[in-house]
């Protein structure tokens, strides 16, 4: 049976504050991946990143894809914060 998964495979932040991130949205046989189609966003440091993480989510379950899981969204908001100089 095919499953649908989303992978967060790179993040960063520049010296501007602006945090890039690249997720992975995979379509898996058991473990084998069969299709991998990369979703970029990047947030700047003005951006509010709730309603960022909100409308990235409601665009991945639009497609069929799971919402971004609670450990990759806490490595999120760790870099944005550590990018607008909090900790």
């Amino acid at each position: 049976m095919l499953e649908t998964a989303t992978k967060l495979d790179f993040i960063q932040a520049d010296s501007a504050g602006n945090v890039s991130v690249k997720l992975t949205k995979q379509v898996l046989n058991g473990v084998t991946v069969i299709s991998g189609v990369p979703h970029r966003f990047s947030v700047a440091p003005d951006d509010d990143l709730a309603t960022m993480l909100a409308a990235v989510n409601a665009d991945l379950v639009g497609v069929g894809f799971p919402a971004i899981g609670d450990g990759d969204i806490s490595r999120v908001n760790a870099l944005v914060a550590a990018a607008r100089g909090g900790a």
